[in-house]
């Protein structure tokens, strides 16, 4: 494309010369002035691939074409809140130079080449924790942001185009992946919720939204598995099969978020709107905040007759409007195109009213009070405390582990409670269990940072255990510190024993201790890279295969990879590996190389070596 472009404006220029080159660079500064940088780029191509002439003004103006276009047009129109990003490019050859001083400035090494794909990873990279959710990270565990990071660097890649992915692949994906293995499984839920087009226009939509919560009441605490669960639910709404039912609300005290889903349907036809009508209003008295109404390319005119339907509803406002791309699944090459309509509460009702029952039976935040309990789900309890509904969440139900609020609540129970905030805004009060005289961070068993001790494995979360020590202590071992084999980890044979952990952090800011179990022991890796040094040959039976390698066990409950290369170098029936390879199957092999720092065993096929 930017060949053709080039071509067309170098004949217009031989035919109008200098008077064309004025004329063309006044109309796109006018009608789209943010296209300057791209047009400076095609201007300097010529020059630049030729002789090399202005390569650092044309590196800037490329990078700055895409990153700017894509975080200022193609996220943006999503994230309202996302403020106007225009990247700017200094180089500096000094130490001293003053621009090193300033705000918001990112220092990059970049590589001078003809192509400045990976240059634009590398600098949208580094501009992201800056403008995607800046606020909420800091309450993320680092796999988390890394999959988010990934899964957006991603879109930059399809935006891009075809020559984009094989970089993003070798130079981000991959490196990024090892260093942090969970964020892989987290990347795979994104992908698939982007698929359906609610990656940006939902997900990060609420964790902007969220972030600017917890950092207006100063919530320092891990929120990763309230994120994830959200995520959870979306992964259920796009994996959703035809007549399938899943659950359209996400119950939380922090994050509450409501959806509404159009297809054509008999209901909708005979029924009209008025059923939908009444369920956003159900929503509406249940306290959800926000709701997405996520219409299916077959009812788009269905869709316009809600909406007109709704300008009449006073209480109900329409933030914005948005059409997304959904990917089939039978054809993933096919995609459709959907709408997602975001619908924000207006606050008709005084705030007053809350303010004034509250004066009258002297309640305040961090007061002790007596509820009765009216309703339990998983995650989140209401509570009746004098005449007003009051929420409770999971991660505020105790100091301890709660997998589900059910555990410890049951309709129409009495409970004490603790005033935990008071939000005039939505008119709702949300409690705690977290009594600060039970708070396990002041007792004088708290573990030290390198402590060694015996604990309970109590349960897990996403992605680490959650034991517990005296005086309700809770300590989290994630499960990349289970075992030096990142192969030998299993979610939840440990839960129900005891183990010996040593304590790796102990953070009363964020409320968390952390542990590990394999640092009790010495790492093996180093005894492993004696015990079977290159050329160490073995059996060892077929346990995955995929398009990339074929792993297998080994003796000392170890694994290894056999490469795709290997496997294709080997010929005969290996040529064809994915169809003639079978789970089980034992394979000759020989060690071609032991990866310490990666805890990796590389393979190669006896055959090959012979």
């Amino acid at each position: 494309m930017d060949a053709e472009i080039i071509k067309k404006i170098l004949e217009f220029l031989a035919k109008y010369g200098i008077t064309g080159l004025f004329f063309i660079i006044i109309i796109i500064l006018v009608f789209k002035p943010d296209n300057a940088e791209k047009l400076k780029a095609l201007i300097l191509t010529p020059t630049f691939r030729l002789f090399k002439w202005g390569s650092k003004q044309y590196i800037s103006a490329k990078i700055i074409s895409y990153s700017s276009e894509f975080l200022s047009n193609q996220m943006r129109k999503y994230l309202p809140n996302l403020p106007e990003v225009k990247l700017k490019i200094k180089w500096v050859s000094s130490s001293s130079d003053s621009i090193l001083k300033e705000n918001n400035t990112l220092i990059l090494r970049m590589e001078e080449t003809n192509d400045q794909t990976r240059n634009t990873f590398a600098a949208t990279k580094l501009a992201l924790p800056k403008i995607i959710l800046p606020t909420l990270r800091h309450n993320l565990q680092e796999y988390a942001t890394c999959a988010i990071d990934l899964a957006i660097l991603r879109k930059l890649s399809d935006k891009i185009g075809k020559r984009a992915f094989p970089i993003y692949q070798k130079y981000f994906l991959y490196p990024e992946i090892n260093k942090h293995q969970y964020a892989a499984k987290l990347l795979s839920k994104l992908i698939t919720i982007d698929q359906k087009g609610i990656f940006v226009s939902i997900f990060l939509d609420e964790l902007d939204r969220y972030g600017e919560y917890l950092y207006r009441k100063i919530i320092t605490e891990d929120r990763t598995d309230e994120i994830v669960t959200f995520l959870d639910y979306l992964v259920k709404i796009a994996d959703r099969q035809i007549g399938e039912d899943v659950p359209l609300a996400h119950d939380s005290s922090e994050l509450r978020v409501a959806m509404l889903l159009l297809a054509k349907s008999l209901k909708a036809e005979t029924m009209g709107v008025k059923p939908y009508l009444n369920r956003i209003q159900n929503y509406v008295k249940r306290g959800y905040e926000i709701i997405y109404v996520y219409s299916y390319p077959s009812a788009r005119d269905f869709l316009q007759r809600l909406i007109k339907a709704l300008e009449g509803e006073t209480n109900i406002l329409i933030e914005r409007r948005n059409k997304v791309e959904m990917i089939d699944k039978e054809n993933t090459d096919s995609t459709h195109v959907g709408e997602i309509v975001k619908l924000g509460i207006v606050k008709i009702h005084d705030t007053t009213i809350l303010e004034e029952k509250l004066a009258s039976i002297n309640i305040k935040e961090g007061d002790i009070v007596q509820g009765t309990i009216i309703d339990v789900s998983k995650n989140t309890t209401i509570v009746d405390v004098h005449g007003i509904n009051c929420f409770l969440s999971r991660y505020e139900s105790s100091w301890c582990f709660v997998e589900s609020c059910t555990e410890l609540f049951t309709a129409n129970t009495k409970h004490d409670f603790m005033i935990q905030t008071i939000d005039k805004y939505y008119n709702r009060i949300n409690l705690s269990r977290r009594f600060p005289t039970d708070n396990p961070f002041k007792s004088k068993n708290l573990p030290k940072v390198d402590q060694v001790l015996e604990v309970y494995v109590k349960g897990s979360m996403y992605n680490y255990y959650v034991c517990h020590y005296k005086d309700n202590i809770e300590i989290n071992v994630p499960f990349s510190e289970i075992s030096w084999f990142p192969d030998d980890i299993l979610s939840n044979h440990l839960i129900g024993t005891k183990c010996t952990v040593k304590i790796m952090e102990v953070s009363e800011e964020k409320m968390i201790i952390k542990g590990s179990i394999k640092r009790t022991s010495m790492d093996q890796w180093h005894k492993l890279h004696k015990k079977y040094p290159i050329g160490t040959e073995m059996i060892g039976n077929v346990v995955e295969i995929n398009q990339d390698y074929v792993k297998l066990s080994l003796p000392d409950g170890l694994f290894g990879i056999i490469p795709k290369e290997s496997m294709l170098k080997a010929g005969f029936e290996y040529k064809n590996f994915h169809k003639n390879v079978v789970i089980g199957q034992g394979i000759e092999v020989v060690v071609s190389k032991v990866f310490i720092e990666k805890r990796k065993i590389r393979l190669d096929l006896k055959r090959n070596i012979n």
